[in-house]
């Protein structure tokens, strides 16, 4: 847990892959194209807002794939 909470407070942004990753298992279907991407930005945006780092990462952790 220590490491999770130097991530946290860390300055640097860092992260957009796994956001957008996130994004697209949640929401989105597999598959690549154009549309799909184009529907990962601003969903991705809306996670990075919402959520903190650590709800971020849990998420994540648990739905990769």
């Amino acid at each position: 847990m220590r490491q999770v909470s130097k991530l946290e407070d860390s300055e640097e942004v860092r992260g957009a892959s796994t956001i957008m990753q996130l994004a697209k298992n949640l929401f989105l279907w597999p598959s690549r194209s154009y549309v799909r991407k184009a529907m990962e930005i601003p969903l991705a945006l809306w996670i990075d807002l919402v959520l903190s780092k650590r709800r971020i990462l849990e998420l994540y952790l648990n739905i990769a794939e």
